[in-house]
């Protein structure tokens, strides 16, 4: 059995194959990722699909043992020695704005020009809340001296199958996987899990 992963719409066919370059290389790391059936992309309406093999198992408990073995993977991924051709290759951020990728300046940079589409449209009461936000936007850090690795754009446990044996499989890796700043991903990832908490309590 094989399951498909269709690109976000916009995104270049030359970046999706870059997607299953990313794959191909984890696979031939060991890591524990989905296998392509083959590295050809198939298109749908203009979209870019990835086959994939399909994975026996279930969605993983969200238990203390699983959440360390998520963070021992996203360490492991981002510590892995980048093959020269994916060195290149800049990631954007999870349901990133830049479609083909970029860095967090190119993020920051979409955001303020969607400001400034909207900017006729704040009332004079939300004038000075908008005005601050994109002051803050305009002086943001996009920390390109940061150091980079592999990451992936969603590191949860809904990404994550968990096999017969207790394996757990980082799934879902089209459209943002590649070279990021990695510090990005586990503070989402310890983010995501206080709020979660704080909701629970609240």
């Amino acid at each position: 059995a094989v399951v498909s992963t269709q690109s976000t719409g916009g995104r270049d066919i030359e970046h999706v194959k870059g997607d299953a370059e990313v794959l191909s290389f984890l696979n031939k790391q060991g890591f524990p990722a989905e296998t392509l059936v083959h590295e050809n992309i198939e298109t749908l309406d203009g979209r870019g699909i990835l086959v994939s093999e399909f994975i026996e198992g279930s969605p993983p408990d969200q238990n203390e043992q699983n959440l360390y073995k998520l963070g021992k993977m996203v360490g492991l991924l981002s510590s892995l020695p980048v093959a020269d051709s994916l060195a290149q290759r800049l990631s954007g951020s999870l349901h990133h704005y830049a479609l083909n990728g970029g860095e967090i300046k190119d993020e920051l940079s979409i955001a303020l020009n969607w400001m400034n589409e909207v900017e006729s449209k704040i009332p004079v009461h939300r004038r000075a809340q908008f005005e601050t936000l994109r002051d803050k936007l305009m002086k943001a850090d996009g920390l390109s001296d940061l150091p980079k690795g592999l990451i992936h754009p969603d590191p949860v446990l809904k990404n994550v199958i968990c096999t017969p044996n207790n394996d757990l499989v980082l799934i879902d890796w089209a459209n943002a996987v590649g070279i990021w700043t990695p510090y990005f991903t586990p503070r989402n990832f310890v983010v995501c899990r206080i709020t979660r908490k704080r909701r629970f309590f609240n």
